[in-house]
């Protein structure tokens, strides 16, 4: 008689167990219907319209060593055009993370509001200006130093869900250029003039199938060129700076360099 009670017992147990697991699908199917109808109510819409404008406003911060050049930022990525024959930069990060070659864009997981951004925080000798258009946002940062040095800087910049500043600094076309004493031109009127004269000298040199190799040497190594690829192996004295290759910086000396056709 024990046995039988003690059975039953555990069987009504395990029906209990059952028809609560059974019950837990069941359960969070019916909140999910409260949810929903508690989502189409017009108190909700107000809530999540609220929630839609009051975004987290995004900010990048870059920094590193600078003698001039020209941030431009496109898409969900940022380029570097240098100021030739000005020497690379070094040290750039963005948001902290290190942009190793400034001859690649650096990729964001996010596309500004270009139209809106502007400078927000800056510090530096330097002289910064930005151009803020609906399809792109350049930064110009020009050293006040009277040699080509590397300077110090870091700014901040309201990228996305921008607040609604009144004025963002620097934010205005950039002042006569100092930096081209050959041809009168604005510092955005270099840029890009001097982008084309990058241009022309990389296609040229497609076109020909030659290597135009330009540098600061105070050492000595070696350049090993094979396939589309150009290594340097440095074996002495200091570390070459200001490498160009084709006109395009080259911005890591640890890793190849690639052209765009094979070496013969």
């Amino acid at each position: 008689m024990k046995m039988n009670l003690s059975r039953n017992l555990k069987d009504a147990i395990l029906c209990l167990a059952l028809l609560i697991s059974a019950a837990v699908p069941f359960a969070a199917s019916a909140q999910s219907e409260v949810n929903k109808a508690q989502t189409n109510a017009p108190s909700a819409q107000k809530m999540e319209a609220k929630d839609s404008t009051q975004k987290k406003e995004i900010t990048l911060v870059l920094d590193g060593k600078i003698s001039r050049g020209e941030f431009i930022f496109e898409g969900n990525t940022i380029r570097f055009i240098k100021g030739y024959p000005d020497p690379m930069p070094a040290n750039i990060t963005v948001d902290g993370k290190h942009w190793k070659d400034l001859s690649k864009p650096f990729v964001l997981d996010y596309t500004p509001d270009f139209a809106k951004a502007g400078i927000l925080e800056k510090n530096g000798k330097m002289r910064f200006s930005t151009n803020a258009m609906e399809e792109c946002f350049s930064l110009r940062i020009v050293s006040i130093s009277p040699e080509s040095m590397l300077e110090t800087f870091r700014v901040r910049l309201p990228l996305k869900n921008q607040l609604p500043y009144k004025n963002l600094a620097d934010n205005i076309p950039p002042p006569p250029s100092t930096v081209a004493p050959d041809f009168l031109l604005s510092d955005g009127d270099y840029y890009d003039e001097l982008h084309k004269r990058q241009t022309k000298i990389w296609n040229d040199c497609i076109k020909e199938r030659k290597i135009i190799l330009e540098g600061v040497f105070n050492g000595h190594g070696a350049f090993i060129f094979e396939g589309n690829t150009i290594r340097y192996k440095h074996r002495g004295g200091k570390q070459p700076y200001n490498v160009n290759i084709n006109g395009r910086g080259w911005a890591s000396l640890t890793e190849p360099f690639k052209l765009d056709f094979q070496i013969e």
